[in-house]
């Protein structure tokens, strides 16, 4: 498979340079009318590209440090919140109030799962904060798409977070609830909670703006008639007209590479 260099993003941008300085080189021969394949135009769009691909890959950043985080965040829940349960079933208590903690955690695990199933991939601790170079990212083709709808991952965050709330309450509410243990108290739990709803907002706000960033990078590059890809095609159909289809200038042009992105 070829690697990123070779296929990707990047290697469009320093095509383009390629191409606008191919250009250049051909001198006054080279007259298109289009203004979009002028060396002014190519220029243009070299400096829109890279504007938009930077953006794109900061983004991309966020996103993967945002959404790590999130993971290493809930990681936990399903310890705490089976202490919480043991703790509740050492207490003079009804059997109902057990019952109702019962449910909740089970809820809670239940959506955990989910969360673990639907994720791409195990966050670690050195993932978080982690810079990504764009000359790592994978190939055009493969290129991982963080979601454009509410995923089932995504909800089941939302929904661990509600029915974590939902645990905090219903242990305020057994009067001897009161554990010695620093991490199921309820004043580290209503913390540990508001912890919880930012970091998700964060990474909810994160995979938002790298699909506007991806939507407007794509629109740069891959647009019909207007982006990179297809601005490139027409720039080597004018130096073939000018100069045939034999031409070292049309060969040379030719050798310049372009990928375009199959989107999914």
């Amino acid at each position: 498979m070829a690697s990123t260099t070779e296929t990707g993003h990047a290697k469009n941008l320093a095509n383009l340079d390629k191409l606008i300085d191919l250009t250049n080189q051909l001198g006054a021969t080279y007259n298109p009318t289009n203004p979009q394949l002028t060396v002014s135009g190519l220029t243009t769009l070299k400096t829109q590209s890279q504007t938009d691909y930077n953006n794109w890959t900061a983004k991309y950043t966020t996103y993967k440090t945002d959404t790590n985080a999130r993971e290493i965040a809930y990681e936990p829940i399903d310890k705490t919140c089976t202490s919480i349960l043991n703790n509740v079933k050492t207490l003079d208590v009804p059997q109902q109030t057990i019952d109702d903690v019962s449910a909740l955690v089970s809820k809670i695990h239940g959506e955990r799962r989910k969360t673990t199933k639907s994720d791409a991939g195990k966050a670690t601790k050195a993932d978080a904060g982690k810079t990504i170079d764009p000359s790592t990212l994978p190939p055009i083709a493969e290129e991982p798409t963080p979601p454009t709808t509410i995923s089932v991952s995504q909800q089941s965050y939302d929904s661990i977070s509600a029915n974590f709330d939902k645990l905090i309450q219903q242990a305020q509410t057994i009067s001897s609830y009161a554990p010695n243990e620093a991490n199921i108290q309820i004043a580290t739990l209503q913390t540990q909670y508001t912890n919880l709803k930012t970091i998700n907002l964060n990474a909810i706000n994160a995979i938002n703006a790298v699909n506007l960033a991806r939507n407007q990078r794509n629109l740069t590059f891959y647009g019909k008639s207007t982006g990179l890809f297809d601005i490139a095609k027409k720039v080597k159909f004018y130096i073939k007209q000018v100069y045939g289809a034999t031409s070292p200038e049309y060969h040379q042009a030719t050798a310049i590479k372009f990928s375009r992105l199959k989107l999914k």
